[in-house]
């Protein structure tokens, strides 16, 4: 849309009337036709310039040629002169390659447009930008078999080969209609009319608003107010045509001669529109364009090249002050904006759709929608086919009833001329697809029950549908993004797992998105068919020996049945194959420091987590636990599960009803603490550290009862951070793969361990901040930090923590520990200190 709007924006005469461009050749007229964007003109002189038997410099000019069809959105015509470019391999420019690409998209020539735009990469060392790319084109290929989401036919409606905006009126639309029916031949100049409509898409002739609303250039992109009394429209700021260099200050326009594009208002006073105002966030060097109104009135959306943005227009609001006065523009951020052109915003009660060509689409520019809570706007999605082409479709607006509506497009015919279409059963369904691994070692998983479940007016869970993978583990369905849905995994032999999609009004951000990509690839965890673990002596830590380990199976009728036994070495280790759908017991005997047992309930399809709990359980069995007079054990942090040092470890003993203290230590950076006592006596323990919640323990006598449980709750014991403010908690306990942002598997409980955190401290917002070490480019560290941190976030926001309650920070290699600032300078042990998650309390 960038070339529309530069259409629009065209540059005023200077007054230098008195030349003489009769006596200039076709090439100067062709440029002076082409700085003033009056390109339907430009065409006409440059293709004479090219016919003369004397060419000199043929390079320009069929540079100009190809970029003045493509302004022309006559993309057939510009992919011929931009293929005859590429033969000018030393002179052509990068920047003609990449409309070249563009170009080859608008036509559907994906894997060639992939090839320019890789040949463009090459020369401008733009991997990045060549990832991109390869995204858009592969969603162009992926996507254009989906099925069709709407159904449309062609209107009546002449726009003169420029579409300017659409908007619903009480009997039909208001649209933008040439000044001339010779639009083919010069460039056209546009004003408001309104059609009247006979059927959906058959209109009367179009009926000028008003001589004082539209002037000599531009005047689009209306937008009616509900009871059609007040209008937001675009127009040129000024209306004189020729001007002397002495008064430019004194004009509307920008420094460098631009009659830029202005949003105003109008009211319909008496049947006659005045009270043409501009608004007041207008500039004079830059345009506002496209206004749109949310349904309640409060929130103004609109397209400005403004300072500030990503590049190009991006989609800006404004909120309502007063009945006079709104607020100062806000960028809607990178989530709708990208380096190309947004344009074109139309707001409903929770969506926001838009035209992008930056957003990976079926070609040029495609329309998107966002979920839209208050004025945050969610991930952009292709409304998908037949809306979009691939060609150009923009101007898109919705009846109240959101099943039709209007949109422009340049989709048939091969010399851009917009027509405008009408949709209709307009159905937005999505496809959400993916396969289904085993977790162990990768391979799709065949017989999963994959169940779809939407939730009902209720809040209930309802099944929609259900299908069983094949030996390739996929599984495919069909959803509205307007509903909540959950998605289930069951295998007999796997942990069940689960999914919830949230609706595009409930999102908050990318988490529906990042949902739906999980979803792909989905692991499930096989149900353990090996239980192992090490004997340790509860008073020293060391490994066992001589520990006679028994797996017994337990019958239907409660009796057991030896099945194997085991004698520990040095290191303790034990380990059994046994069957899920078995029930066991586990005993451990020892000839002097006693026995213990343990149960491993059958897996029976819904009790994973209880009996993987048990088998964790095993992981680490003491004896002699029973060696009263040491009281002794370690503190960990409750986050990160490692060791905290530094707490003040109290030991009072009650005498006659009071609390004395008679020993006390401070744990070491292996976290741990031991005091002797007389088992016969009652004790306080208190541990204590600033920035953490203090914790006191009454251990009651041997001859009470609940001493073992007291005792247990302090070995190990979950030291909470207070959550204070501008507390910072390191975590370096979260892993990632080599140079990916997703959290492996392992990391999962420390997470788990945030999201407590987070419940325990309802109140607060963190930061929640990832760092890598030097090793690497600074941009990729900085990017690959930003994306870790995000995937962290969508973790806690996937388990219940809100997303506003989390700022999602990538810091890259900014922030060293330990002044390893270069890559080589370190060992990897000193590098490793570096690659963390911090949570900041903010």
């Amino acid at each position: 849309m960038r070339g529309l709007i530069l259409l629009l924006t065209s540059l005023l005469v200077l007054g230098v009337a008195n030349e003489a461009t009769a006596q200039r050749k076709y090439l100067d007229i062709a440029d002076e036709y082409y700085s003033k964007r009056k390109y339907r003109e430009a065409i006409d002189y440059y293709k004479l310039a090219l016919e003369e038997k004397v060419v000199v410099n043929k390079y320009y000019m069929l540079q100009q040629v190809a970029k003045t069809y493509n302004h022309l959105f006559d993309y057939e015509n510009a992919a011929t002169y931009y293929q005859e470019l590429t033969t000018y391999k030393g002179e052509n420019k990068t920047d003609n390659l990449y409309d070249y690409g563009r170009v080859l998209c608008n036509l559907g020539e994906y894997d060639k447009a992939l090839e320019v735009f890789s040949d463009y990469a090459s020369r401008e060392d733009a991997a990045a930008e060549l990832a991109y790319f390869e995204e858009y084109v592969s969603y162009a290929q992926d996507h254009k078999d989906d099925p069709e989401v709407a159904k449309t036919s062609v209107t009546n409606i002449e726009t003169g080969s420029r579409s300017l905006g659409v908007s619903f009126s009480e009997d039909g639309l208001i649209i933008a209609t040439p000044q001339t029916d010779k639009y083919d031949k010069k460039t056209a100049y546009y004003d408001l009319a309104s059609v009247s409509n006979s059927s959906p898409n058959e209109f009367g002739e179009p009926v000028l608003l008003s001589k004082e609303l539209n002037g000599p250039y531009y005047e689009g992109t209306p937008y009616l107010y509900k009871g059609g009394t007040k209008l937001l429209f675009s127009s040129n700021s000024a209306d004189i045509k020729k001007y002397k260099q002495k008064k430019l200050d004194e004009l509307p326009i920008s420094e460098d001669g631009r009659n830029i594009l202005k949003i105003c208002s109008a009211e319909l006073i008496d049947g006659e529109w005045t009270n043409i105002k501009e608004l007041a966030f207008n500039g004079n060097n830059y345009s506002c364009v496209f206004p749109n109104l949310s349904p309640d009135g409060e929130t103004l959306f609109f397209a400005s090249d403004m300072p500030g943005g990503y590049g190009g227009y991006d989609i800006w609001y404004v909120t309502k002050e007063n009945d006079t006065t709104w607020s100062t523009p806000q960028n809607l951020g990178e989530q709708i904006n990208t380096f190309e052109d947004e344009t074109y915003p139309f707001a409903t009660e929770n969506k926001l759709f838009f035209s992008s060509k930056g957003h990976p689409g079926f070609g040029g520019t495609d329309i998107f929608v966002a979920s839209l809570n208050e004025t945050l706007a969610g991930a952009a999605k292709n409304v998908g086919r037949p809306l979009n082409s691939t060609k150009d479709d923009f101007s898109f607006i919705l009846s109240d009833e959101g099943t039709n509506g209007y949109l422009s497009s340049n989709r048939e015919g091969t010399h851009g001329y917009d027509k405008v279409y009408y949709f209709y059963d307009y159905n937005p369904s999505e496809i959400i697809s993916g396969v289904v691994r085993e977790g162990t070692f990768g391979e799709p998983l065949a017989d999963v029950k994959v169940e779809l479940y939407k939730k009902n007016e209720n809040d209930d869970w309802e099944l929609v549908e259900d299908r069983i993978t094949g030996d390739d583990g996929y599984w495919e369905f069909e959803i509205d993004p307007n509903e909540t849905y959950k998605v289930e995994f069951i295998h007999p032999d796997m942990a069940p797992e689960n999914k919830v999609i949230p609706s595009l009004s409930e999102d908050d951000g990318d988490h529906r998105d990042q949902v739906i990509e999980d979803l792909k690839d989905i692991e499930l965890k096989p149900v353990s068919r090996v239980i192992s673990g090490v004997v340790e002596d509860a008073q020293t830590g060391e490994p066992l020996a001589d520990v006679k380990v028994i797996l017994n199976e337990i019958l239907p009728d409660g009796s057991r049945k030896q099945v194997e036994t085991q004698i520990t070495i040095e290191d303790g280790k034990w380990q059994f194959e046994v069957d899920p759908d078995k029930n066991y017991d586990v005993q451990f005997i020892h000839p002097e420091l006693g026995s213990k047992n343990f149960p491993v309930d059958a897996y029976d399809g819904t009790n994973y987590d209880e009996r993987e709990g048990q088998i964790d359980k095993l992981k680490k069995v003491t004896l002699n636990d029973d060696k009263d007079n040491i009281l002794a054990g370690i503190v960990l942090d409750q986050i990160t599960e490692k060791p905290v040092e530094g707490v003040t470890v109290t030991l009072l003993e009650d005498r006659d009803g009071e609390w004395i203290e008679v020993n006390s230590m401070v744990t070491g950076d292996d976290g741990k603490w031991s005091f002797e006592i007389d088992p016969t006596k009652e004790y306080k323990v208190k541990f204590d550290k600033d920035g953490f919640e203090a914790q006191e323990f009454v251990v009651p006598s041997i001859d009470d009862g609940g001493r073992d449980e007291i005792i247990a709750k302090m070995n190990p014991l979950e030291f909470r951070s207070k959550g204070e403010k501008d507390a910072v908690i390191r975590v370096d306990n979260i892993y990632f793969d080599f140079a990916r942002s997703h959290p492996q598997e392992e990391s999962y409980p420390i997470l788990d361990n945030i999201v407590d955190f987070m419940n325990n401290n309802p109140t607060i917002r963190i930061e929640l901040s990832a760092h890598t070490d030097a090793v690497g480019k600074d941009d990729f560290n900085m990017k690959l930090s930003q994306a870790r941190a995000e995937r962290c976030k969508d973790y806690l926001v996937n388990h219940g923590i809100k997303a506003s309650r989390i700022e999602a920070k990538g810091y890259g290699e900014t922030k060293i520990l330990n002044g390893c600032v270069k890559w080589n300078q370190c060992s990897e042990e000193e590098n490793q200190v570096n690659r963390r998650v911090e949570i900041k309390v903010l």
